[in-house]
């Protein structure tokens, strides 16, 4: 050190105390203004920033509300038109109609049943029963049966669901057509009913609708033009583009046009709609009040106050800058009132951290809803405030549609909209118990699934739970999002597998899924109508592309070793993720059947059945595809085919997955259920697993994985669950990808791989059918007629009983009026030989019943 530089630090460090004093105090001093101008800057710099996102975000909001008006209208068109297709439905469903057409009636007969049942139906023009495949043109009726009308019996002839069509548009004989199938009891197609209501409908229609600041027209294309079948609102609001939403179960679209729309086109011409003048001053007292907080409190000349004081004023610096960057600050509010008020909850929207922190859904840290700011969508006055409502007259209930893992039962009939909205009163009062505030609901793509998940969420709702609807998405999405908006509740309307007249209810409390005890508590809480009052918050989310992305930042992308696959998704809601996670993850997909129709228009959406995987076969031989994946109807089942159009069934696409899993988890318990192959056990102890055979039903298996902490499980089903990197729940389209994963790690084919693993001589899934109220009776008997010495018997769930060279099981589906049934032997002769067994027990059970095997 110089002598210059001595002299210097002695006259400001070491020199007299007023020296001292003065050096800190014009340090101290420098030091706000040097932070207070850096922190001005920074938060003006980022206004600009905020104020492009809030202008933004504005606009989005804007179209967002208006889009959501148009699919309220369209709802409300469907609806509408429901009540008339429910009525021609249960007249298709009814003995006597189906009988008539049974008995192969003369066209006399049908002519007269028709006139006579015309009366049920308002404005009704004319009812027709008509055989299938006889058809004639007949434009001298009135009105007249017209080519179009054929094409839409020609078409029922195939497909479940018709949509309703309006003909001879614009000319004195213009009418609304609908159909509907006849079936017996066999399934099997053995009428339609075709019927033309009055276009006057229209009329009536829009009297009944109502639209608040804007305006609607009804239309449908025809020909290349477009019909506009009835208006509705304001129709000086049409103006500029028009939002469209289809109507389901039509050809029909709603165009709808808002007073919103004049707002939205004045930001676009000024490039803005939000007031920066408030901006800026808002931003400018922030300046100003970082620089009072540092000076007053944060930098106190004595250093004691100062340490006890600076980092209180930190966290409330920290919190207003975060809030205000959030859009959450309530000066933001009051000066730019046209702030979208969605964007204050996202900072309590948290994605999953990279690794999992807890095997359990963890709860929100901070209320998800602010009761005050954020209270969107209030439900109707109807809603009572109070403890508990038991005034209510109640409903008939059937007890059939309450199952041991899920709800489950036929749309508009024991599932009608009623039944639903008690059934989510009584879900909200169990959530409330369990200290569940907000819950997830999404729904599959069913036809019945948009009206019934309004109830449900209205019910929901009505006992002060808050919910947040995530739309159309596959059941494992509805199960990633409980733990993604950390609610660690949901609920999942879906019909699953079922045939499109069905839908149901998947529910998860606080990361548990429900299942016996707790699905009878919400059927005696429905019943009785014990529920909580109140008016819960709701909002509407995508996290579609999150799932995505947390999937394909835990499966590596395939590079150079991409794969060739074919996805069918049956026309179920996996078709819209299922192509864009094995794309996203780097493999060459063909789409089969991915577009969402919930009527199931080309095959029933099980993979569990044989049947259902024919059309995959064919088209993984022709395309040479290196695999095929099949899921079910809410993507929560996974059917494999190999290149050769081999059915790899779940169990032994289990012991692949199992290898697999065990090679990083040795000593880890493997479940299975009891319908799986034996050869997977000794596959599991082979690579250092513990086996675990358990009953079957999704919640069944997701509850033993959290009770022995599995890595890994499975049913034959088809669904599978990973807890080794994902969160425990059944999940067809991760599993897909984990596929993907250790194809793309080995040195063989798929097909080759599948090929190494043991295989028996089994059956697949064998259905008998038995109804539901006798399924308890009839396994008993099976039990006292069955042969069983030298034999051992599970009894876990059904009776399966293992021979030393195979086994066979009959248990009583949980899902459906079927007796389950499945075999496995040694060789053909053992496997004929336990199935022979079966049939002879059964036949003494029931001799008059069909035995599929």
């Amino acid at each position: 050190m110089t002598q210059a530089q001595r002299q210097w630090r002695k006259l400001m460090v070491d020199g007299p105390v007023t020296n001292r004093r003065f050096s800190r105090r014009v340090i101290r001093q420098a030091a706000i203004i040097s932070v207070s101008v850096i922190v001005f800057f920074v938060v003006v710099g980022g206004g600009w920033a905020l104020y492009s996102k809030i202008s933004a975000d504005a606009e989005k909001a804007k179209r967002e509300a208006i889009e959501a008006k148009a699919r309220d209208t369209a709802t409300q068109v469907q609806k509408d038109l429901g009540l008339i297709k429910d009525r021609l439905s249960v007249l298709a469903r009814e003995q006597q109609t189906i009988s008539l057409f049974a008995s192969g009636a003369e066209d006399t007969a049908l002519i007269a049943a028709a006139e006579e049942k015309q009366s049920r139906f308002e404005q009704a023009l004319k009812l027709r029963y008509i055989k299938p495949k006889s058809y004639e043109l007949d434009n001298a009726s009135v009105p007249p049966f017209s080519y179009a009308s054929i094409d839409m019996l020609k078409k029922a002839e195939t497909r479940s669901q018709i949509n309703t069509e309006v003909h001879l548009f614009g000319s004195p004989n213009e009418h609304i057509v609908m159909v509907e199938r006849v079936t017996n009891n066999a399934f099997e197609l053995i009428g339609l009913l075709h019927l033309s209501i009055s276009i006057n409908y229209f009329d009536e229609l829009a009297k009944d609708l109502t639209i608040e600041g804007g305006y609607a027209e009804l239309t449908q294309r025809a020909s290349g033009r477009t019909l506009v079948l009835t208006k509705i609102g304001d129709a000086t609001l049409r103006h500029g583009k028009a939002t469209t939403v289809s109507v389901n179960d039509t050809h029909w679209t709603i165009a709808y046009w808002s007073a919103g729309e004049k707002m939205v086109a004045a930001n676009e011409e000024t490039s803005s709609g939000l007031p920066i003048i408030p901006i800026i001053v808002l931003l400018l007292l922030i300046g100003g009040a970082v620089y009072f907080v540092m000076q007053k409190r944060g930098f106190a000349s004595a250093s004691s106050s100062s340490a006890s004081n600076s980092g209180d004023d930190l966290v409330t610096y920290e919190g207003a800058v975060r809030a205000i960057a959030e859009g959450a600050h309530p000066g933001v509010e009051h000066m730019i009132p046209q702030l979208p008020k969605g964007d204050r909850i996202t900072a309590n929207l948290k994605p999953v951290s990279q690794g999992l922190a807890s095997d359990d859904a963890t709860m929100m840290a901070a209320p998800l809803f602010d009761s005050e700011a954020d209270t969107v969508e209030p439900l109707a006055d109807e809603v009572n405030q109070g403890e508990t409502d038991k005034e209510d007259k109640r409903l008939q209930i059937a007890p059939v549609i309450f199952r041991a893992y899920d709800i489950r039962g036929i749309a508009g009939e024991t599932l009608t909209e009623e039944v639903v909205y008690e059934i989510g009163r009584a879900i909200g009062s169990m959530a409330h118990e369990q200290g569940q505030q907000a819950l997830v609901v999404a729904r599959d793509g069913r036809i019945s699934s948009p009206m019934l998940g309004d109830s449900l969420i209205k019910g929901l709702r009505s006992t002060g739970r808050d919910v947040i609807d995530i739309g159309v998405v596959p059941t494992p999405v509805l199960y990633f999002a409980t733990y993604h908006l950390e609610t660690g509740s949901g609920v999942m309307l879906t019909g699953s597998h079922n045939a499109a007249e069905y839908n149901g209810l998947k529910i998860m409390l606080a990361g548990k899924t429900l299942s016996g005890d707790e699905i009878k508590e919400i059927q005696s809480r429905a019943v009785a109508g014990e529920h909580n009052s109140g008016q819960g918050d709701l909002r509407h989310t995508d996290i579609s592309a999150d799932y995505v992305r947390r999937i394909s930042e835990d499966i590596p992308v395939a590079l150079g070793s991409s794969l060739k696959i074919v996805v069918d998704c049956g026309n179920g809601v996996a078709g819209t993720l299922a192509p864009q996670l094995l794309n996203a993850v780097g493999h060459d997909v063909i789409e089969m059947y991915c577009d969402i129709d919930g009527t199931f228009p080309n095959h029933h959406p099980d993979p569990s059945q044989p049947e259902n995987l024919q059309e995959l076969i064919e088209r993984v031989k022709a395309e040479g595809a290196d695999i095929g994946f099949a899921f079910d109807g809410d993507g929560d089942r996974l059917g494999v085919v190999d290149a050769e159009g081999n059915i790899i069934w779940p169990d032994r696409q289990l012991m692949l997955l199992a290898k697999d899993v065990l090679s990083r988890n040795q000593g880890g318990k493997i479940i299975f259920d009891v319908k799986c192959s034996r050869y997977l056990k000794s596959i599991i102890e082979t690579n250092g697993g513990e086996p675990l055979m358990w009953k079957t039903g999704h919640s069944f298996i997701k509850n033993k994985m959290r009770e022995v902490d599995s890595p890994l499980a499975g049913e034959m089903s088809g669904h599978i669950f990973f807890k080794e990197r994902w969160y425990g729940f059944d999940d067809a389209l991760y599993t897909s990808a984990r596929f993907v994963e250790i194809f793309g790690n080995s040195e063989g084919t798929p097909t080759e791989l599948f090929a190494e693993l043991p295989d028996g001589f089994s059956t697949p899934e064998l259905r008998l059918p038995v109804d539901e109220e006798m399924h308890a009776s009839f396994m008993e008997e099976l039990t006292k007629k069955i042969a069983v010495s030298n034999a051992e018997i599970i009894d876990i769930d059904g009776l399966r009983i293992e021979y030393s060279d195979g086994w066979g099981l009959a248990r009583p589906s949980n899902t459906s009026p079927y007796i389950i049934l499945r075999f496995e032997g040694e060789s053909e002769a053992v496997l004929e030989r336990i199935k022979s067994e079966f049939r002879g027990a059964i036949q003494l059970v029931l001799p008059d019943v069909k035995i599929p095997f």
